[in-house]
């Protein structure tokens, strides 16, 4: 390959027109065996009802093998066996084609705490968070805000600079455990992710955290709180 051309990289959409079960799951897990590490799969659910359990390994063994699989239109039954078995990331889960292909193409990351593309919308905040964070195999707890989440993650502000602490700041994929309770919700979620940007001000330090494992307990407690605070929904809307 020429110095200075990027690697180009395959993305394949498969359309379900059938139910993931049986004899059709076994004909995706033929269609997905070959797709190589370099390729994006976008599976597009919206015509498909139901899946069984078969259906759901052969997707999180494609994923298991590196590739990157987003499945599109995941509704009612279907996405309630998804959240069951928890074998699939929450984060591969997307509302649209065009969704998927701005992930795929960066759309997921952010250059800054404010930065328009974003891989899901996401709702303004205030909300105190118990940290802990596992920094070279060390557990170092602290404190701070969550300034707006998604579904994907959450925006934080550290209300102190851990160089103030630990003579250093956090790497990127940095592992953070979070404890937060959101309002109209009767319980803390309990939340592991990463951090895939972060910087510092003044103030303290922000980052911003992409989740990597939720209950589906703490994936409906997000879900409503978003619902229930979306500055777009109309006053009485469903």
């Amino acid at each position: 390959m020429p110095k200075g051309l990027p690697a180009i990289s395959r993305i394949v959409i498969f359309r379900l027109r059938e139910n993931v079960v049986g004899g059709f799951a076994t004909t995706l897990a033929e269609m997905l065996e070959p797709l190589e590490l370099d390729t994006s799969a976008i599976l597009d659910f919206s015509a498909v009802t139901s899946i069984d359990g078969y259906g759901i390994n052969v997707i999180a063994e494609t994923l298991a093998r590196g590739v990157d699989v987003y499945l599109v239109a995941v509704r009612g039954k279907v996405r309630r066996m998804f959240r069951q078995a928890r074998s699939v990331s929450l984060t591969q889960f997307v509302e649209s084609v065009p969704e998927a292909l701005t992930r795929i193409d960066g759309g997921e990351r952010e250059e800054g705490p404010h930065a328009e593309r974003r891989a899901y919308p996401r709702v303004r905040s205030h909300i105190p968070v118990e940290i802990v964070l596992d920094i070279d195999g060390r557990r170092v707890a602290t404190e701070g805000i969550v300034k707006d989440i998604s579904e994907g993650g959450v925006y934080v502000e550290l209300l102190q600079k851990l160089s103030e602490t630990l003579g250093e700041d956090l790497d990127i994929n940095t592992s953070f455990d979070l404890r937060m309770t959101l309002p109209d919700i009767s319980y803390p979620c309990l939340v592991q992710g990463s951090a895939v940007h972060g910087g510092t001000s003044a103030a303290g330090a922000y980052y911003g955290v992409k989740f990597s494992e939720l209950t589906y307990l703490d994936e409906d407690a997000v879900r409503l709180f978003l619902y229930n605070h979306d500055p777009d929904r109309g006053a009485g809307s469903a």
